[in-house]
């Protein structure tokens, strides 16, 4: 009897065993960004009012934004913002510049009003880190051509380098530190808050393969593909071939060929004309 209120006690302390809720899962989210967050609620529970809580243990959560208080309104300047969508039966919660120190359990709360009703909540983890990310690991473009890449960095690595390297080349590294590189080639540009933007640019087969976006000691792979630059020929175009006029003794030649065929044609006209009347000469109107 001992080891089972000893377990039902310990069970008291896990999240989401003190109301009936459904775990959303694990958001992540880099330190100095900020976090939207959906909670979709009922549509009996349209008029009633809907709160965001942290803590891991739900009735013991505290309140950080209700919709009915208008200091964290949308229209309001609050860190965290709560907004109800009855429509969609729907309310949007937005934490701006979190901190490693915000991350936690937090609670989507719908108020159902009554001392026996419990309130409806579903649990979600946020963890706020450190690093760095791109959306794609993959880009490519033709030979000649460029290709941007944007990498997104926490606000641990606003005041870090920023670099661009070839993966397994340790020296080919350019870097910048919240202000732009700039080469032939190659144009890299920190926006100083969240953005370091990378242009490879004048693209050569050889600039195919995996390179490293990295600030601090946060690092991301991307594989850059290069494609052959396509030709008329490999898209079935067909070209006239183009007229070339001689030059020097060729061109003589040429002229003097013209001039040839020129006086050919003009010998046989003259004669088929002459020939053309002796044949109409020779006959008589008694004939016919």
């Amino acid at each position: 009897m001992t080891r089972l209120l000893f377990l039902i006690a310990l069970l008291t302390q896990l999240p989401g065993v003190l109301c009936t809720v459904s775990r959303e899962g694990e958001w992540t989210v880099f330190e100095g960004k900020s976090i939207t967050v959906p909670c979709h609620y009922k549509p009996e529970d349209t008029l009633n009012v809907k709160y965001w809580c942290q803590g891991s243990i739900y009735d013991f959560c505290s309140s950080l934004a209700r919709t009915d208080n208008q200091d964290t309104a949308p229209s309001s300047k609050a860190r965290i913002t709560i907004a109800d969508d009855p429509t969609q039966h729907v309310f949007t919660v937005i934490m701006h510049e979190l901190k490693e120190k915000d991350s936690g359990w937090y609670w989507c709360g719908v108020e159902k009003g009554g001392i026996w009703s419990k309130d409806s909540a579903m649990s979600i983890y946020i963890s706020v880190i450190q690093g760095i990310s791109v959306e794609n690991n993959e880009v490519s473009a033709e030979e000649g051509d460029s290709v941007t890449v944007q990498c997104q960095y926490s606000e641990k690595h606003r005041k870090d380098e920023k670099r661009w390297c070839r993966s397994g080349h340790v020296r080919s590294c350019s870097v910048t530190n919240n202000g732009t590189f700039l080469s032939e080639s190659l144009l890299i540009s920190d926006d100083g808050k969240d953005t370091v933007t990378v242009t490879m640019r004048q693209l050569e087969m050889r600039d195919a393969g995996w390179h490293l976006c990295g600030a601090g000691e946060h690092q991301v792979s991307v594989n850059v593909l290069v494609t052959p630059r396509s030709t008329k020929a490999a898209f079935g175009i067909k070209t006239q071939p183009s007229l070339t006029v001689p030059s020097g003794k060729a061109s003589n030649s040429y002229l003097l060929q013209c001039l040839l065929t020129v006086c050919g044609a003009l010998i046989f006209l003259l004669i088929a004309i002459m020939g053309t009347r002796r044949i109409m000469g020779g006959f008589k109107l008694t004939d016919f």
